[in-house]
């Protein structure tokens, strides 16, 4: 994939030293603001960085980002990163977006407006804290594809409806499904005649509005 990702060169250099840990044959492209910030850059990554005002179309075209499969705006002014957005994919023909945001309002107006996944971590947290503070049982929760994915984790303890019962027959929310099942130090694909167990940890995928049921079926 050719991936471009702009904003602050601090921000950038963290994330490429996670992304390059995993082998891939990923061409990354960076844009920061400023000269002196790409040489830093590329003093320590063997990457392309160009610099320059990334929503100008002239910066993003001197960076090669026509046609690239995803582009990334991690800048400081949700505008900007907005406007860098939306270039990407009207003028450079870019197939898909992501854009941080830092005012958690501005998730659902971006994504209304064409980007195809806006991030604000505020609003992460406050999901989190959400759940958490009123579901006991759950350890994690996250959401994804502008919150109509919900990726949910639940622990077994002694006093489950589920332990010892196989997945097979515990009649599980059709809106839902346990997807993985964390057991010591495993990771066990569950099927049918999967055995839950005390201490499991339940990943579980569901849509949004079944997050709810899925949740009341835990704590039954």
């Amino acid at each position: 994939m050719k991936i471009v990702i702009c904003g602050d060169p601090l921000i950038l250099s963290y994330v490429i030293d996670l992304i390059k840990s995993r082998k891939s044959k990923n061409k990354y492209t960076l844009i920061v603001p400023e000269n002196t910030d790409a040489q830093l850059l590329a003093d320590t990554l063997q990457l392309s960085i160009y610099s320059g005002d990334y929503t100008k179309k002239y910066t993003l075209a001197n960076a090669g980002i026509n046609n690239a499969d995803l582009f990334v705006a991690l800048g400081d002014e949700d505008t900007s990163n907005y406007v860098s957005c939306m270039f990407a994919k009207k003028v450079f023909h870019v197939s898909k977006t992501i854009s941080i945001v830092k005012n958690p309002v501005n998730v659902d107006v971006f994504t209304k407006l064409g980007i195809d996944v806006a991030v604000s971590s505020v609003h992460l947290i406050t999901e989190s804290i959400k759940n958490n503070a009123t579901n006991e049982k759950i350890l994690k929760s996250l959401s994804i594809e502008n919150d109509e994915i919900k990726i949910l984790e639940f622990k077994i303890d002694s006093t489950s409806s589920l332990l010892n019962k196989s997945i097979k027959d515990i009649n599980f929310p059709e809106r839902g499904n346990i997807s993985a099942i964390f057991r010591d130090t495993r990771t066990i694909i569950p099927k049918g005649h999967t055995e839950i167990k005390e201490n499991d940890k339940l990943i579980i995928c569901c849509s949004k509005n079944a997050e709810q049921e899925i949740i009341d079926f835990i704590n039954k």
